[in-house]
């Protein structure tokens, strides 16, 4: 019976795994597959929820050991790799003891076509991987410094040569080595919520749980073994939301003050829209737009729910593509303007791991020329004195300092007057740049 249950939670693991593979986000994906199986302890969950994201991050070094290991390794179908993948994750980085990490894959294995076959050929290979663990990692570990972030750290190819041209090997290694490890889970708390309050009633109902704050980041906490804060009382009444360190960073550099008028150019589902309410403290107007209606139906959910603080002005969302002529009514009527432009993704790879083998080098330019169109555009909507802050969650310098250096270029009104490199080796849960642009008055 227990064998039939830790095999049922490894094909659990391995379909969220495929509907990754096949384009779906890797949180979608647990959120769609974990809802519908009813009965699941919170431990279930969790050990889900952990094979998935720990094989994502380490799927190259995983491939590496599974097919040295393997007589034939082209000839493994996507649902048996799928599946050894997650056995070698257990062995390799959860460190499950051989007997039982076998056992359990060997049982999720017994359900595909010919499954008493390939239940002995799965204890087989990862038999192999176990015995062979220490000797492969130091194959892997003494490999030159682009197959080495490749095979060992689970960076593909053309991103890896990237970091080995701009990085030294010891940025580069520390780099993947925190792209490995998984993220805290980081809160921003409403202004005059005390985080030591916070942290206290979070260590008294949930033991075990690591409260931090995160460095530059007032009102921030970082959290590890809390859970799932959604559903708190202090959620609940809204004193924090989940929102990541480096996101509220942002806010941060734009400063919105009480009293001025703030337009979030690409709101997303308006989680910073909301730590810029909150920081308007109810004087002030805040437009949230997003090219995306489905996004800005999160930002209304919130408005509905009174979730979000409105200033005086209120909160307009307006659909709106950003990289389009303003509306013009904005143009020189903000204090403040954030463009929070899309971008790659690939300073967010250690909370959602797929990005690194969905992104191609291609993508870079394809997104760095949609940023320079709607920051050029977003300018116009600052008034004289006022300023912009520029961000994306990457740390591709095409997609951060030399848009801001081309705009500044081009536009001699315009002063660059901070910049910041977020990256994840420092300690930051994701990699952004962030800019902060003055219109001389």
């Amino acid at each position: 019976m227990r064998a039939r249950a830790a095999g049922s939670l490894r094909r659990l693991a391995a379909d969220v795994l495929e509907a990754v593979e096949a384009g779906m986000h890797s949180n979608r994906a647990l959120h769609e597959h974990l809802e519908i199986r009813a009965g699941l302890s919170d431990a279930d969950r969790g050990l889900v929820t952990h094979l998935v994201y720990g094989v994502l991050r380490h799927r190259l070094r995983l491939d590496a050991h599974v097919d040295g290991a393997a007589d034939r390794p082209g000839r493994l179908g996507p649902r048996l790799r799928t599946l050894l993948r997650i056995g070698a994750y257990e062995l390799l980085e959860l460190g499950h003891p051989p007997h039982a990490a076998i056992s359990e894959a060997k049982a999720a294995a017994t359900r595909l076509p010919g499954g008493r076959r390939l239940s002995g050929v799965v204890g087989g290979i990862l038999a192999t991987v176990a015995a062979r663990a220490e000797e492969t990692d130091r194959t892997l570990e003494g490999l030159p410094l682009l197959d080495r972030l490749e095979r060992r750290h689970s960076i593909p190819r053309w991103w890896a040569g990237r970091w080995v041209r701009a990085l030294s090997q010891e940025a580069a290694l520390a780099r993947a080595r925190a792209l490995a490890r998984p993220p805290p889970v980081e809160v921003c708390l409403a202004p005059g919520v005390s985080a030591k309050a916070v942290a206290e009633e979070l260590r008294r109902d949930r033991p075990g749980v690591e409260v931090a704050p995160i460095r530059g980041v007032p009102g921030g906490l970082a959290l590890r073994g809390a859970g799932d804060v959604f559903y708190t009382p202090r959620a609940t009444a809204g004193d924090l939301w989940v929102q990541s360190g480096p996101s509220q960073r942002v806010v941060h550099v734009l400063d919105p003050r009480p009293g001025e008028a703030v337009l979030d150019l690409c709101a997303g589902r308006g989680t910073k829209t909301r730590q810029i309410a909150a920081l308007l403290a109810g004087r002030g107007r805040l437009v949230a737009a997003d090219l995306d209606r489905r996004r800005l139906d999160v930002l209304d959910d919130l408005l509905r729910a009174g979730k979000l603080s409105e200033p005086d002005g209120g909160i307009a969302v307006v659909e709106h593509d950003a990289t389009a002529p303003l509306p013009e009514g904005w143009v020189g009527a903000f204090d403040a303007v954030l463009v929070d432009a899309p971008c790659t993704g690939l300073g967010e790879a250690a909370r959602h791991p797929e990005v690194r083998y969905r992104r191609r080098f291609e993508d870079i330019g394809a997104c760095a020329g949609r940023q320079a169109a709607i920051v050029a555009e977003a300018v116009r909507a600052v008034r004289p004195g006022g300023r912009l802050v520029y961000a994306v969650c990457s740390n591709e310098p095409e997609e951060g300092p030399r848009i801001v250096e081309a705009l500044c270029a081009r536009l001699p009104g315009l002063r660059l007057s901070a910049a910041e490199t977020l990256v994840p080796e420092a300690g930051w849960s994701a990699g952004f740049f962030v800019a902060r642009l003055s219109r001389m008055p």
